[in-house]
């Protein structure tokens, strides 16, 4: 939902100087209680009496066209300055009716030419500043208002027509995103005006365009509270609920929203922005099924619109209805002209089915239309720094109760996303030692690989390289490794992970030396319900070059509680064994099973978010063989924080006492700290070609 400001011209009435005459009062008093049609009947019918009565001629000029005849009142006014063409009353309400014809270059030259002969003329002080806020010239408006207020300190109509100068100028600075300098004429707005709606509604819009999503929720609040504008500060709330990832209460807003419009409503505009307000709240709570039930009753009230075809189309992207959403965007394309709401359901589309350099091409073409709107140029700047080449350092140090050590450092380069791939490489150099021994062994690891994003239900992962590390007789040994995996996206929910991958065996010092390879083939399954529990899954075979082999079993049910900040709970089981046992090397039992339960805590993803966290603790009981039974925990914390948007450093932490944690089988912590850097996307300037 976007609330839209409009700002409302208000004319002025130039008071006619001439000695009222108590027949013409019943006239005089219809203008200025805006009962023009009335007044028109009125002078229309003294003017038949009394043809040359030049106070009625006036008023009549300007009952027509405050009554929708600019033209006429036009004819009227010319009429008479032909006749008196040197009085400023009959030249000032000619002016006035430029105005109302919304010819307003003719009004502002022939208000300034009226300047020039009385420089103190209020009127046509008053209205030189209102022609040129009415074409939108605003801060050449708010010096001439100012001289017609310290003439007239204390006109109303003086004074409301800076209000919406102020206005206009505060929705110029919030287009070219200087917020502070927009408050600054709000602020000024509602010194002469406290608790102005309209003040009030455009701050609103500010806070929504800087991302103060409290503030703006805040205020929306206030408005409901004082009872201003009630039906578009519940919306106000639901979307500030919804951007703040309360959902719950999104959805309680906008029926309160839809509940206070009027029965029937006058304004079906508003209608309109309220329901799909409602619909997009019955979106994020997954309740699909009414969500089009309500559409198709919109739509029996209104008709086929593409206010409603859009919202339809939107309800297919979040319901992972892809093909279905884009087929539907594609042929409104074609019914409608591209206008900046489609153009960005279409990116959401093309996103969501990771179709990324059409999704650019669709954003680039909706900024064109609407360059100044923030959100659209945040998700570019989103869109294109996800894209980006980036540089990754890290090192972590891993210590364990049976004295052994292992650092580890590493660096990645990615070379940024090519069309469907995304090549990488990566160095990694492994020290292995114990506590009883000073001397370590070393491992070092060059990998290259890519991504490839075949379409939006198959992705592949491929990498490859060579291990070098000092053998059992001292020495240096190279070995190749690979590694291949397959995602799939099956249905809404399902995702399935087939992979083969090899790794040399590297956590003590002695596993370092014997270089054993680990062919290790893995499929894992994973069901996110539309509802708030998930399932995970995955099988593991691992076949060594020593001789032995492993396999495994993890299995996870999980409840998502909240989902901002992401807080889940679950249960985990686990089950693994060797067929050989070699405890003189690593920690290899027939079988070892564990059950634990967890909790989980994280921040969203939200690029705005400087700091990101995440916590896993848990706490369980588990078997080896046939040992006693053992309880165990688990924490896993990491937290980060961006410097800027393609800077960022964090910090890990893990301990545990888990055997599938650690192939020594000893309880372990492992500290760690990365840093990434991100080349940074260039400035927010529009392609010259539109590539669409």
């Amino acid at each position: 939902m976007k609330l839209h400001f409009f700002t409302t011209l208000i004319t002025w009435l130039i008071p006619v100087i001439v000695l009222a005459q108590s027949a013409l009062e019943p006239g005089f008093e219809m203008l200025e209680q805006g009962n023009f049609a009335k007044a028109e009947a009125f002078f229309e019918s003294v003017l038949k009496k009394e043809p040359g009565q030049v106070t009625a001629r006036i008023c009549y000029g300007r009952a027509v066209g405050l009554n929708g005849s600019p033209q006429k009142a036009l004819d009227v006014f010319a009429n008479l300055q032909k006749e008196f063409p040197d009085n400023m009353e009959i030249a000032l309400n000619k002016a006035e009716a430029f105005m109302w014809s919304q010819d307003y270059a003719k009004a502002r030259k022939m208000f300034d030419q009226l300047l020039l002969r009385d420089s103190l003329n209020f009127s046509a002080t008053l209205g030189a500043a209102n022609a040129r806020a009415a074409s939108k010239e605003y801060s050449a408006a708010l010096p001439l208002i100012n001289r017609a207020l310290k003439k007239e300190p204390d006109n109303n109509n003086a004074q409301v027509s800076k209000k919406f100068i102020l206005l206009g100028l505060a929705n110029l600075k919030k287009k070219e995103w200087l917020y502070s300098a927009a408050h600054e004429y709000l602020d000024t707005v509602e010194l002469m005006f406290p608790g102005d709606k309209h003040a009030r509604l455009l701050r609103s819009d500010v806070f929504l365009s800087e991302q103060k999503y409290r503030e703006a929720h805040k205020l929306f609040r206030q408005l409901v509270q004082d009872s201003v504008e009630v039906t578009r500060a519940y919306s106000g709330l639901s979307y500030t609920s919804l951007l703040l990832q309360k959902k719950k209460s999104a959805l309680t807003f906008a029926r309160l929203a839809l509940e206070s419009l009027e029965k029937p409503s006058p304004d079906t505009i508003l209608q309109l922005n309220t329901s799909m307000q409602y619909v997009n709240a019955l979106g994020v709570n997954r309740r699909f099924d009414k969500a089009f039930d309500f559409l198709k009753d919109l739509e029996a009230q209104f008709g086929t619109s593409l206010t409603i075809q859009n919202a339809r189309a939107r309800m297919h992207v979040w319901n992972n209805e892809f093909e279905k959403a884009e087929e539907l965007y594609e042929e409104l394309l074609e019914e409608y002209p591209p206008s900046f709401d489609l153009l960005m359901g279409m990116v959401d589309t093309k996103r969501a089915g990771q179709k990324l350099d059409e999704a650019i091409r669709y954003l680039n073409q909706a900024r064109k239309i609407s360059p100044d709107q923030p959100d659209a140029f945040r998700l570019w700047q989103q869109l294109m720094l996800a894209d980006r080449p980036f540089f990754e350092l890290g090192g972590s140090q891993l210590t364990d109760i049976g004295g052994n050590i292992g650092q580890n450092l590493y660096a990645r380069i990615d070379l940024g996303r090519m069309g469907k791939f995304r090549p990488f490489i990566e160095g990694k150099n492994w020290q292995a030692s114990n506590e009883e021994s000073t001397d370590p062994a070393i491992q070092n690891t060059l990998i290259a690989g890519t991504s490839i994003q075949l379409n939006s239900k198959m992705k592949v992962n491929i990498k490859g390289g060579a291990v070098v590390f000092e053998g059992l007789d001292s020495v240096n040994q190279l070995s190749p490794v690979f590694a291949l995996n397959f995602n799939f996206l099956l249905g809404k929910y399902h995702n399935f992970d087939l992979g083969f991958s090899q790794e040399l065996h590297h956590y003590t010092a002695d596993l370092v030396r014997n270089g054993i390879m680990r062919n290790q083939l893995t499929v894992s399954y994973n069901f996110a319900a539309p509802t708030r529990l998930g399932l995970y899954t995955s099988y593991g075979k691992t076949f060594q070059s020593d001789g032995n082999s492993q396999q495994s079993m993890f299995a996870s049910i999980y409840y998502r509680l909240l989902d901002s900040p992401v807080l889940k709970t679950g249960l985990n089981y686990n089950l693994m064994g060797f067929d050989q046992q070699k405890p003189e090397l690593y920690f290899s039992p027939r079988s070892s099973q564990a059950t634990e339960v967890f909790l989980q805590f994280s921040s969203d993803q939200s690029p705005r978010k400087k700091f990101i966290y995440q916590a896993f603790i848990s706490v369980g009981m588990q078997r080896v063989f046939t040992n006693t039974p053992q309880r165990t925990n688990r924490i896993d914390l990491s937290i980060g924080y961006r410097i800027k948007p393609n800077l960022e450093i964090s910090a890990s932490f893990q301990a545990g006492n888990t055997v599938q944690s650690s192939i020594s089988g000893y309880a372990y912590k492992n500290a760690g700290m990365k840093l990434q850097y991100r080349l940074p996307v260039p400035d927010k300037k529009l392609p010259e070609n539109n590539p669409l």
